[in-house]
């Protein structure tokens, strides 16, 4: 009787000059950058003409130190031999790509975590409904209880955790450690609670916003940008379908590990880039609207319609100076204003607007100054 043989072992040995390193560093290269410029316009808007910075600012920032590290924590495993054969890795370095694969799973999670709840940050300022706030701060809290779970499950993974990383040179180890596919079941459930979390911030401002007093083209653009952290939840995705690949189960039925682990988790890797850096990425362009708008009208574009009336006046200016929003109906008193905004990261706000919430009557006065302009031409 034949005995059931892995074909894998039966292979012929990989070619040691084969490397998938390229892959690797390009894409987290330019999602990096291209994050980082984002991130970059995004302070700039908060700060100019005046400091305006707020936790979904500071959540955002967290991710963005997180994504850095893991960028740096890959280059150096890839120095390491990270995206070559297991077979041409020194033991010594492979305990590094291990200490720092273990790193990278945590700033990873962290990273996503934060951008998560820097966009529940954002929109708790959109809608002051108790509904609304409860259903923020709930999901604040299972993202953190995730990524909590996520840490400890994998930090408990081998006992002691340097037995993570000291098994490549120590096999005997390994008995110290739970099985790789257990592992990997709690990745996918994170990357489940991650993927619906991404859905749930995407779709619920389409609630409101085909609501507002807007043009119907400003509020397809609005939800065009609030719906970007799909992006992320379809990177997500890939992951998880990726991972299911590559952890895959043998036909007997045993646990399933990877045979050349510095090569085969590359591109599962890759898409949890992806995932990082879109989602990065996602949570900062609703908050430049305002930035491009501006940035449009210094080089001649107008964004928004001007009036032209007949009559035989010259040109007025008129300046309105503050609106005052009932958070009970929600409803602004004055168009082109919504209540709970900040002016760069929400639509229907102006510039250099600032709102007070008075906790005694639960008022939002906003502060605005605004011109508007209007021509009268002689007929």
């Amino acid at each position: 009787m034949a005995a059931n043989v892995n074909p894998e072992l039966m292979a012929p040995p990989p070619d040691p000059n084969e490397s998938r390193q390229g892959v690797l560093l390009g894409p987290l290269t330019v999602l990096l950058l291209l994050s980082l410029g984002f991130y970059g316009l995004r302070l700039y808007s908060r700060i100019r003409p005046k400091m305006r910075v707020s936790w979904d600012d500071y959540s955002i920032t967290l991710s963005v130190i997180l994504a850095i590290i893991l960028f740096g924590v890959t280059c150096q495993s890839a120095a390491y031999g990270f995206g070559r054969h297991a077979i041409t890795v020194t033991p010594n370095h492979m305990v590094g790509i291990m200490l720092l694969t273990y790193i990278s799973q945590l700033a990873l999670m962290w990273s996503v975590t934060f951008t998560k709840i820097s966009v529940a940050f954002m929109l708790l300022r959109i809608r002051r409904s108790k509904i609304w706030i409860w259903g923020m701060w709930g999901s604040i809290v299972i993202l953190m209880g995730a990524a909590i779970a996520y840490t400890v499950i994998i930090s408990t993974e081998c006992i002691p955790t340097s037995d993570f990383w000291n098994r490549a040179v120590k096999p005997e180890l390994a008995a110290h450690c739970r099985k790789p596919k257990k592992g990997f079941y709690t990745v996918i459930s994170t990357s489940i609670i991650i993927i619906i979390s991404d859905v749930f911030f995407s779709l619920i401002p389409l609630t409101f916003i085909f609501k507002i007093n807007r043009p119907l083209r400003e509020k397809i653009v609005l939800a065009i940008l609030m719906a970007m952290g799909l992006c992320a939840s379809v990177a997500s995705i890939v992951r998880v379908v990726s991972g299911v690949s590559v952890f895959k189960t043998p036909d007997n039925g045993s646990t399933a590990s990877l045979m050349d682990p510095t090569w085969d988790s590359v591109y599962l890797l890759v898409w949890g880039f992806v995932e990082v850096y879109l989602g990065i990425v996602a949570a900062c362009v609703p908050c430049l609207k305002a930035f491009f708008e501006r940035a449009l009208r210094r080089v001649g574009i107008t964004v928004n319609g001007s009036s032209r009336t007949s009559g035989a006046h010259p040109s007025q200016w008129t300046t309105m100076r503050r609106g005052a929003y009932d958070l009970k109906s929600e409803s602004p008193r004055s168009r082109g204003a919504w209540p709970g905004h900040t002016s760069d990261c929400y639509p229907g706000t102006y510039d250099n607007s600032e709102y007070e919430l008075l906790e005694s009557d639960r008022v939002v006065l906003k502060q605005t100054d605004l011109d508007i302009r209007t021509e009268f031409v002689k007929s």
